[in-house]
């Protein structure tokens, strides 16, 4: 007999305030629970009461619950008095009870549209939530945002909130929001809030412990959350020459330190509004009723408590199981349950009695059916397979197993499932989202793989990149200039991990002339003069550093290869940490503090014989604690080091004569150092230590390190973001969370690409940016304004334009 699914997804809480991102582990093979099980029901719940809000009984006779929550679109109910005459009504048996087996669904749905340009989530997919609009929205351990429309059976957009893993997600009610809590895995907690129909974060916020509730009220209004300490209005703010910050909040921060159980956040700004002060210790569950006068709390102790908002008195509490897992709360508010020491349980939510548990099933996720239904689903293991059964708790009590289906044996390990409007949506620990579909069948959610770029480097009219897969290739450094149909070849990196170019190379690209071949006109660097550029690796000595050779392939408006010189010479005694290009050197920094320059030899045929030839060794120095380096000019380089037993953190040297001066700046660390086309020096320094840690991002003055600017600081360490300097605008990715302008008496942020940008180019007139998606992205240098993004995969290129141009071409 075949499993029909409708009754099933009837109505899952829509923002549910389950924390998502519980995988389902599989365990030996439990026995199948009875379809039907009759509990005695409390003799002063009989039978149970519907409230009309969550105000709890001053009598431990009464039976007044919580009230149903608004959904999206909804309104706050009006106040009003409770009937204590209303009952629950009836619940419809299910019509079917069998168990469907995967060799009984039927054959996949082959979706009749092409799908998105979007990819699915890099990692598991950590918690789903349907919109109401034929939607869904997926949370993922890489931090990304996925949309996904259910009529296009495809991914239809892909946006990165974080760096961070995004661990739980809820939707405001009646707005296109969400909150989502984010963890880096090793100590460092957020909840951030957007408008993802804009891409746009509302605010920050960090936190010293785990976030153990994260909810917003019923009708929208203010966010509940419960995360012990509070650490800071985001993971790293910026002050700079004016008083604006990078995330803007305004709350009093001693007052939220002082609070450990719950806090109330307005959900627009992150600040901090009147919360219970009585209500402290853990909290892991909320909920409110419509009109969000009263509230409901669960703390892992073992206290179910009901609070009335209006002033943080607790109104009643009553003991119940400690440690419930998977909490939910469901059949309008009336009932309470999740997964305690002994497996599932379910208790009166009025009176904290229990009223039906099964010890059979011991771990899973549970979701509610509908609020206005005594209805609940479980995921959980069944032998070695996820099962998703159904339930009913009837208004005498009595427990009943509705449906219990078997999730196919393709469909990988089920980590989150959410309700759609025609079925249910599964999450998956490949990151990919799985469709139920009402007559019993399952499809996959479409989504189209990139190779994503994941280093760039600039010299003259052409942008050198390598992609995942060992591949490397060369694009007009002006996207103007890109043709619609022109290929972009392709060839093998040959292990190669990093890129280095002559930053004043990039000079030639803001005195462009035609390219060879291109009909449209459109300018793109010098005429016909080959780039070089320097390929490296970071994790061993395999591959001695190699200068490839790019030109214009006249025939076709693009660049290729045309040569290469290996550094023959080249030695160095441990894996490369940084390197860099000026003029015919190159500078190397291995990973225990050994510097060299090296000759690059002639890298044209019209240039005269250089009797250096290419890897010639002609500088050398030892700092012990050196993390970066950089030249100054043809005679000088910068070293950036660890300021200990009286060093400076910056050291200027001599190549020529080996002089060192010490470059005195108040700084523990030079981590960063970064050589502009125009030859101004920028540099990150570290500050402070422990929780006073800052890292400040300067332009170093090497005549005078007094007079060096100190143009920004980040509330905390960052010693790998991404910096560059366009039409004499500088940008950096310091803390992580986009890319910035910085000039002038504030900081303008990129208009952002689908993922965070991780490094950054000098574009010649503009900026180029490499995301964590792997695409590549134009921005404009004064305003941050995404002017165009190019995607790679395996069969073609497509590149889209502020003005909604697609062009595409063939990879080859």
């Amino acid at each position: 007999m075949r499993l029909s699914l409708p009754r099933i997804f009837a109505g899952l809480l829509l923002g549910s305030l389950v924390l998502g991102g519980s995988g389902i582990i599989a365990q030996e093979p439990e026995s199948v629970i009875d379809t039907s099980e009759e509990i005695a029901v409390p003799a002063e719940s009989t039978p149970p009461v519907i409230p009309s809000d969550p105000v709890a009984p001053t009598d431990p006779a009464e039976t007044v619950g919580l009230e149903g929550a608004a959904g999206p679109g909804e309104t706050s109910a009006p106040e009003g008095t409770v009937n204590p005459a209303e009952t629950i009504a009836p619940v419809e048996t299910a019509i079917m009870e069998e168990t469907v087996t995967p060799e009984e669904s039927a054959d996949p749905v082959v979706p009749a549209k092409p799908a998105s340009i979007a990819g699915r989530h890099q990692g598991k997919v950590n918690a789903l939530i349907y919109d109401g609009k034929d939607r869904i929205l997926s949370a993922g351990e890489d931090g990304f945002l996925g949309i996904w429309n259910i009529e296009d059976n495809a991914a239809e957009e892909r946006f990165q909130l974080s760096g961070y893993a995004l661990t739980s997600m809820v939707l405001r009610p009646g707005y296109p929001q969400i909150a989502v809590a984010e963890s880096n895995g090793m100590g460092l907690y957020r909840i951030s809030a957007w408008d993802y129909q804009k891409k746009k974060n509302l605010f920050i916020l960090r936190f010293r412990d785990p976030i153990s509730c994260l909810a917003y009220s019923a009708g929208g209004n203010f966010i509940i959350l419960s995360a012990g300490s509070f650490a800071g209005s985001s993971a790293g703010s910026f002050a700079g020459t004016s008083a604006g910050s990078f995330v803007k909040t305004s709350f009093d921060r001693n007052s939220l330190d002082a609070q450990n159980g719950v806090v109330f956040i307005n959900p627009e700004t992150g600040e901090l509004l009147p919360s219970p002060e009585n209500l402290t210790g853990p909290v892991s569950f909320t909920a409110t009723g419509k009109s969000e006068r009263t509230m409901i709390s669960y703390s892992p102790s073992g206290s179910l408590s009901y609070w009335e908002l209006s002033s943080g008195d607790e109104i009643r509490h009553f003991p119940v199981p400690a440690g419930i897992t998977s909490p939910i709360l469901f059949g309008n508010n009336r009932f309470f349950g999740g997964f305690d020491s002994q497996g599932l349980v379910i208790l009166d939510a009025v009176s904290g009695k229990e009223i039906f548990r099964d010890g059979r099933i011991k771990r899973g996720t549970l979701f509610p059916a509908n609020t206005d239904k005594a209805e609940f689903f479980c995921l959980s293991p069944a032998g070695g397979n996820t099962e998703l059964a159904g339930y009913t708790i009837d208004n005498r009590g009595r427990s009943e197993t509705r449906n219990r289906r078997l999730i196919p044996n393709d469909i990988p390990f089920v980590t989150t499932a959410a309700e759609t409007s025609s079925g249910a949506a599964l999450g998956s620990s490949d990151g990919r989202v799985y469709l139920l579909s009402p007559d019993g069948s399952s499809r996959p959610m479409e989504a189209v793989e990139q190779i994503p770029v994941r280093e760039a480097a600039a010299s003259g009219s052409v942008l050198a990149f390598i992609l995942d897969g060992d591949l490397t290739g060369f694009l007009p450094l002006d996207y103007t200039a890109i043709r619609d149909g022109s290929p972009v070849h392709l060839t093998g990196a040959e292990s190669y991990t990093r890129i280095a170019a002559d930053p004043e190379g990039n000079l030639r690209a803001s005195r462009p002339t035609e390219v060879p071949g291109n009909s449209t006109g459109a300018k793109a660097g010098t005429s016909g003069s080959p780039e070089i550029f320097l390929y490296w690796q970071n994790h061993d000595l395999k591959n001695i550093p190699v200068i490839k050779i790019v030109e214009p392939d006249t025939s076709q408006s693009s660049f290729r290869e045309s040569g290469r010189i290996g550094l023959d010479k080249f030695s160095m005694p441990s894996p490369i940490r940084s390197a860099s290009v000026l003029g015919k050197q190159a500078l190397f920094l291995d990973s225990v503090g050994n510097i060299a320059v090296f000759s690059l030899g002639p890298t044209g045929s019209k240039e005269p014989p250089d009797s250096r030839k290419p890897g010639t060794r002609e500088f050398s120095f030892s700092s012990a604690g050196a993390l970066d380096a950089a030249f100054l000019d043809g005679q000088n380089i910068i070293i950036g080091r660890s300021a200990v037993l009286g060093n400076t953190p910056f050291l200027k040297i001599n190549i020529t004569t080996g002089e060192t001066v010490p470059l005195a700046y108040p700084a523990s660390i030079g981590v960063r150092i970064y050589r502009s086309g125009s030859g101004s020096l920028y540099c990150a320094a570290v500050e402070g230590s422990g929780s006073a840690m800052q890292t400040a991002l300067l332009r170093l003055d090497p005549s005078n390190p007094a007079r060096s600017v100190k143009m920004a600081e980040y509330q905390g360490e960052d010693t790998a973001f991404g910096i560059a300097e366009s039409a004499g605008v500088i940008a950096a990715t310091i803390g992580g969370d986009g890319a910035l302008l910085y000039g002038g008496q504030s900081f303008i942020p990129f208009e952002r690409s689908p993922g965070l940008p991780v490094a950054l180019v000098n574009g010649g007139n503009r900026f180029i940016a490499i995301d964590t998606e792997g695409n590549i992205s134009w921005h404009d240098a004064g305003t941050g304004e995404l002017l165009a993004l190019l995607r790679i995969y395996k069969s073609e290129w497509i590149l889209k334009t502020k003005d909604g141009t697609a062009l595409r071409g063939p990879v080859e």
